[in-house]
């Protein structure tokens, strides 16, 4: 205070008035506003003497610091977020391309298991002293398919409680194996030059960028529960209580951990500034703002990959809200109440008070195992599934569907004709012409979605050729592997043909050629998915013939349109060429997508 005494002096000699009375009484103690005041009673004070001109230097110059390091502190914070983001974004782009069926089997078995669960979800809770971090990663897994919806909250609320053990030992220290985890696994993605464990080694160097931003976020932002402002906001709390509720949720938003929340509050009521009431409020304060946090941190994700995040959050609010008014009405019954509940629990305050924040851990976890549906189905509601999840999800085909082959083979068929139900809807957009915006966002998802739905189908190829099975059974196998590989590549061929027919080639002739083999290919797409909904043999012989040799037809078209006397740039004639040379390639996989689907039809009815 020793600056702000000739501070408030220069007030009062440069602008006496009820404005400078006012700042006194705000800033000082009543000792130095008595001696500032003392026989002047508002009037202009003595001039400044050197030492007064020193102390009121060292005043701005620290002001000036406390400014910049404000600036450093935001920019820490801020680059702790940013480094978090970009980490949940490794991780469930690496998962979902690694997520195989035989991983998704064993993380499944493993999740499934409810003493692994349990302690896998206890320690990344202790690991990353937040539950935050655990939910993102879990987010990622269950964007990849990789566990279930169930067992991830099921992880989760072990993580809630896993985060407590900071506060029973209160001695953790994770910022040096953050650090080394983070180099080694940028390290090994750094050198691995073959590649081969590219994906993992992506995820797990996310990991660290995921659990090094939180430790930024939350070792810069642990300097704030120090500072005197919130341990006057503690104290008005005992007159407020609401403020004891902000003030957690605000710590625990801001320092991404329950745990700071905790470790503020407990010395607090130590020290007899607050009680066991007040203790829970913040803690039921700082579950809130964990709501608060997930919903902000999530907010760059969508689609299935927000629900578990979603679903951790309105279960942290259902949670606060509980124990708003448990809190009540323990108050309402008396003071002594919650004394008389934990007494058996601990002797000080600071022992009830830990058990408490076991109690209020364990408290979303229960909420969110024995709510799920309810609250998964508000998540659909807020984060509906993407376009591409919902097309790239395995419709037929279930966990176990693949015991019985036989049974197997005709799931696994019929997902593989969505694929080619779907490919009609490539060039649909293009007969309405629709802006290149949405033209190009439709393409892009289905695309997406079959690349990813045909990876998914050619691990279940691969599991099948692993059983034992019947000879017939092994032929139709084969035959509708081929089928599929054969419509995988015309999907390819045919998203590029889509992006080509798309193009402005600046020439009137040549929009009129595109336009054509728009209709005419539309057509042909969609008679073949006709076949597929009803299996008809006198169709795919018809639709065989409409496929047949079109080689003299694509000829005709480029000597008609591209060799008369029509000045054609030559970026518009390439493009014409490749766009024909493309067509007349679907054109041929369509012939052969026919009759290997003639053939396998043939084997079925012999």
């Amino acid at each position: 205070e020793y600056p702000l005494f000739y501070y408030g002096r220069i007030i009062l000699h440069n602008q006496p008035s009820v404005e400078a009375a006012k700042f006194i009484s705000f800033f000082l103690s009543q000792e130095v506003q008595e001696r500032v005041l003392s026989g002047t009673a508002l009037t202009p004070v003595s001039p400044l003497i050197p030492t007064e001109i020193e102390a009121l230097t060292a005043h701005i110059q620290q002001t000036h610091l406390i400014s910049s390091r404000g600036l450093v502190l935001s920019g820490q914070i801020f680059a702790g977020i940013a480094l978090f983001l970009v980490g949940v974004r490794f991780i469930s782009s690496s998962l979902k391309k690694v997520a195989n069926r035989r991983i998704q089997k064993l993380f499944s078995r493993w999740s499934d298991n409810l003493g692994v669960g349990a302690l896998w979800g206890f320690l990344s809770g202790a690991v990353a002293q937040s539950s935050s971090s655990a939910a993102f990663v879990l987010t990622g897994m269950v964007a990849g398919n990789i566990m279930k919806m169930k067992s991830a909250l099921y992880i989760l609320s072990w993580a809630e409680i896993g985060t407590t053990l900071l506060v029973f030992l209160a001695t953790w220290n994770l910022n040096l194996a953050i650090l080394y985890f983070l180099s080694i696994s940028g390290l090994l993605y750094a050198f691995d030059k073959k590649g081969k464990h590219q994906q993992i080694l992506l995820a797990m160097f996310g990991l660290g960028l995921l659990l090094f931003g939180f430790d930024m976020i939350k070792s810069t932002a642990a300097d704030l529960a120090q500072t005197l402002w919130i341990q006057n906001m503690m104290e008005m709390g005992t007159e407020l209580p609401i403020l004891l509720f902000l003030l957690g949720a605000v710590l625990r938003t801001l320092t991404q951990s329950s745990s700071t929340v905790a470790l503020l509050a407990i010395p607090m009521a130590h020290a007899g500034i607050i009680d066991l009431n007040q203790v829970l409020l913040t803690f039921s304060g700082a579950t809130a703002g964990s709501g608060i946090s997930g919903i902000i941190m999530s907010s760059s994700i969508s689609g299935m990959s927000r629900q578990v995040a979603l679903v951790k959050s309105f279960a942290d609010f259902s949670s606060s809200i509980v124990l708003v008014m448990l809190l009540q009405i323990s108050m309402f019954i008396g003071d002594n109440s919650l004394n008389l509940i934990f007494k058996f629990l601990g002797n000080t305050v600071e022992e009830k008070a830990v058990w408490g924040f076991l109690f209020v851990k364990v408290m979303p976890g229960l909420i969110m195992l024995s709510l799920t549906t309810p609250l998964k189905r508000i998540a659909e509601r807020f984060s509906p599934p993407s376009r591409v999840e919902t097309l790239a999800r395995l419709k037929f085909v279930q966990e176990n569907a693949l015991q019985d082959p036989d049974t197997a083979l005709q799931l696994t068929a019929k997902e593989s004709d969505r694929v080619v139900s779907r490919l009609p809807s490539y060039l649909q957009p293009l007969r309405k012409e629709e802006s290149d915006i949405q033209v190009h966002g439709e393409l892009n998802d289905l695309h997406q979605a079959a690349t990813e739905l045909n990876g998914a189908i050619n691990e279940i190829f691969t599991e099948l050729f692993g059983q034992d099975m019947r000879k017939n059974d092994a032929e139709t196998l084969i035959h509708i592997q081929n089928q599929h590989r054969i419509q995988e590549n015309l999907e390819q061929q045919l998203y590029e043909l889509t992006i080509l027919l798309g193009q402005d080639l600046k020439n009137q002739e040549l929009a009129k050629a595109q336009q054509m083999m728009i209709e005419g290919l539309h057509a042909i797409l969609t008679f073949a998915a006709g076949t597929v909904e009803k299996t008809d043999i006198q169709d795919l012989k018809l639709l065989l013939n409409m496929t047949g040799d079109r080689s003299g037809l694509v000829a005709g078209m480029r000597k008609s349109y591209l060799g008369g006397s029509e000045i054609i740039s030559p970026d518009s004639r390439s493009t014409f060429l490749h766009m024909t040379n493309v067509y007349q390639r679907i054109v041929w996989l369509l012939n052969s997508w026919t009759q290997s689907r003639i053939n396998i039809v043939q084997s079925e009815t012999n």
